[in-house]
């Protein structure tokens, strides 16, 4: 880095293109050159720093358990819908045993059984309790973390400060 922030208590090395000082956010251009900022994207250095086009400081910091419960509501909502996903092609293959994915899943959720009717052999498939189960299961399973998923959603709030929060947020956690 080329120079240093000419803020007293910041003094954090900046690039000589960077017109504000991603640190502290202070305006590190010349007097004379201070003018209005036109219309830019961001670009934030540091992540929890300002832009060093502006001096804006950025969205970030959020707070550690506020990323977690995002992140939890994100994967229990698709693994939810993945789980009544899987239970759904379960059930449209077994509707439809002559297409690919009847094929496939008759493969491994049905239990091709052989008996002999006079003298000869007739192949049947007879659904196995591991197939109902697995679809019981799936479907519970995703149920469940789907309705989890929502009900964290709703009590999740769409700010990390202020009480001027938008969105569904019911309480705080």
């Amino acid at each position: 880095m080329g120079i240093q922030c000419v803020s007293d208590s910041c003094e954090h090395p900046i690039a000589p293109d960077w017109d504000f000082c991603p640190a502290c956010g202070k305006d590190n251009r010349p007097p004379a050159a201070r003018r209005n900022v036109p219309h830019h994207h961001h670009r934030w250095i540091i992540r929890t720093g300002y832009c060093v086009r502006c001096g804006e400081p950025a969205d970030e910091p959020y707070s550690f358990g506020y990323r977690w419960r995002v992140r939890a509501v994100a994967l229990l909502i698709s693994l939810g819908s993945l789980g009544i996903l899987a239970v759904g092609f379960i059930h449209l293959g077994r509707w439809l045993p002559n297409s690919p994915i009847g094929r496939w899943v008759g493969s491994w959720y049905s239990n091709p059984v052989v008996h002999t009717v006079g003298r000869r052999y007739r192949r049947t498939t007879y659904t196995t309790e591991l197939g109902n189960d697995l679809s019981l299961w799936l479907g519970l399973g995703g149920a469940f973390l789907l309705a989890l998923g929502i009900l964290m959603l709703l009590k999740v709030p769409f700010s990390d400060g202020d009480d001027e929060t938008t969105g569904w947020r019911i309480r705080r956690w």
